[in-house]
């Protein structure tokens, strides 16, 4: 009977242990941290077509004449066609399924001046489809990143604490949500830094 006893005791106490953490109090935050690249790249990617719902002088009247006449424009502005790459990838203007002509090119330059202007010029038949800033990820950066991240979840996740009346305990659970290493494409909008990366995490703590 003695032997029985101590077979169920440390089993009582393991369900006890696993019941209270269970039903203990959990907080989940996500944390956020952000870099700024001050020295990004920029990319942008064009099609260059006649579909029907373009207008166009008489003059223009087939895809090379597009293209020529798109080129005088970019020249007026001082950017030069040797900034464009043709068809940089595998596919071209044919997956788009359009059942049309069309051609694919990449812009890419250094200069944040030259992108502007870049998005400024406009011509029939040419649509400017997507426009990034590719940012430099460092490992050391990364690692900053996940520290900042931690501390923000930390100070959220004490905040609601005391509003419970209690104290953050332990960590249960990280989750990594949006921090990357190496060669990061930001698209460009109004209304960020166009060097800014802002990634998160989420933090699960219990409580005391």
């Amino acid at each position: 009977m003695k032997s029985i006893y101590l077979f169920l005791l440390p089993c009582i106490w393991l369900t006890t242990a696993f019941s209270q953490e269970a039903n203990s109090t959990l907080i989940k935050v996500n944390g956020k941290a952000t870099y700024e690249d001050t020295k990004p790249t920029f990319k942008a990617i064009i099609s260059i077509s006649k579909n029907l719902n373009a207008y166009y002088p008489d003059e223009i009247t087939d895809l090379s004449k597009i293209e020529e006449h798109y080129k005088s424009q970019l020249k007026e502005k001082g950017i030069s066609w040797t900034m464009f790459t043709k068809k940089p990838y595998e596919f071209g203007y044919e997956s788009f399924n359009y059942g049309k002509e069309g051609i694919i090119y990449e812009f890419n330059t250094t200069s944040i001046e030259k992108m502007r202007t870049f998005l400024k010029v406009k011509a029939n038949g040419v649509d400017n489809l997507k426009a990034v800033a590719i940012l430099n990820i460092t490992k050391k950066v990364t690692e900053d990143l996940y520290v900042q991240a931690l501390e923000d979840a930390y100070t959220k996740a004490s905040l609601m604490a005391v509003a419970l009346g209690k104290k953050i305990d332990k960590v249960v659970e990280v989750t990594e949500a949006t921090i990357n290493t190496g060669t990061v494409e930001n698209y460009i909008y109004y209304d960020r830094p166009v060097g800014e990366y802002i990634s998160t995490i989420q933090v699960v703590y219990t409580v005391k």
